[in-house]
């Protein structure tokens, strides 16, 4: 069973989850998507790991309940991607955690870099500053950064994720690489 599922597209493992509900497929196709859900997650909540399982638990549910009414004419990475990060976000308004996560992320900005020898970990530390940065930009200007920058969407496919205009996105992708560039240079990364 499980070398069939391998072969199967998005759409098939869909189909075939509308016709049978066999948990397996339903479980392969979340799992094919886990890494990209979670780097919308992760870029939401700041990376803290319980509130991340929560919030991914809450999008299995979700998609377990709302995939049988799904149209596989649409676009699924699409409406998964959007689920996540509305999930996300709900998540952050009822456990209010913003305030938290802001001071937890003003205490670590306060810190100096230590000079590194090894390349690795000095890579590794740049990408640890890049993070704090990218921490402490508004959260829409984060997530609107890691699908373009990370996850690679096209404008259009942000748009439709966030539910604002192309023009829009394109205006507040600029903005929030600006923003981001500032507080790099602030803080000596470029």
């Amino acid at each position: 069973m499980r070398q069939m599922i391998n072969n199967l597209s998005d759409d098939a493992c869909i189909k075939q989850f509308q016709n049978t509900g066999e948990e397996e497929v339903f479980n392969y196709l979340l799992n094919r998507h886990r890494v990209t859900m979670r780097r919308i997650i992760y870029s939401v909540l700041k990376g803290s790991k319980e509130d991340m399982e929560d919030v991914e638990q809450e999008i299995a549910l979700a998609l377990f309940k709302n995939l049988p009414s799904f149209s596989v004419k649409s676009s699924f990475t699409t409406y998964l991607y959007r689920i996540s990060r509305n999930k996300a976000v709900d998540f952050l308004r009822k456990t209010d955690r913003r305030r938290k996560i802001i001071n937890k992320a003003a205490l670590l900005s306060s810190r100096k870099p230590q000079e590194l020898p090894d390349e690795t970990l000095v890579k590794k530390s740049i990408h640890e500053e890049i993070k704090k940065v990218l921490f402490q930009l508004p959260e829409m200007e984060r997530t609107i950064l890691v699908l373009k920058d990370v996850e690679q969407l096209s404008l259009s496919d942000i748009g439709t994720i966030l539910h604002k205009p192309v023009g829009t996105v394109k205006s507040r992708l600029h903005r929030a690489r600006l923003h981001a560039a500032e507080r790099m240079k602030a803080r000596e990364i470029i």
